[in-house]
């Protein structure tokens, strides 16, 4: 038994535990939040962020600026442990870590 009086029009009634904040009712997750939500959920919206993200190079190494783009996937990043580390530029991180990743889960 509990000290806890449950009604019908409860919405947390039925296991006593508190929403999460995205789903709560204030403005930030009401407005931005449960929309991006929703809409990652779907199906296609992997396919509209890959052809987004496409585009977004596609511009971005063709535009006068574009020597930005060359000097962004060189970029070093390290991931370090103690006296050991992982370093390698971003290309290379993408090349070799997350596309390895990636089709791993396809087998």
């Amino acid at each position: 038994m509990t000290d806890r009086t449950e009604r019908d029009d409860d919405p947390d009634a039925s296991d006593g535990l508190r929403r999460s904040w995205s789903r709560s009712s204030r403005p930030f997750p009401r407005n931005v939040m449960q929309p991006l939500q929703a809409f990652l959920q779907t199906e296609s919206s992997s396919a509209i962020l890959v052809l987004s993200a496409a585009a977004i190079a596609l511009v971005w190494a063709n535009a006068p600026f574009g020597d930005s783009y060359g000097r962004f996937w060189g970029t070093e990043l390290s991931i370090r442990v103690g006296a050991r580390a992982l370093t390698d530029d971003l290309r290379g991180w993408v090349s070799d870590g997350l596309m390895t990743v990636f089709f791993r889960s396809w087998v």
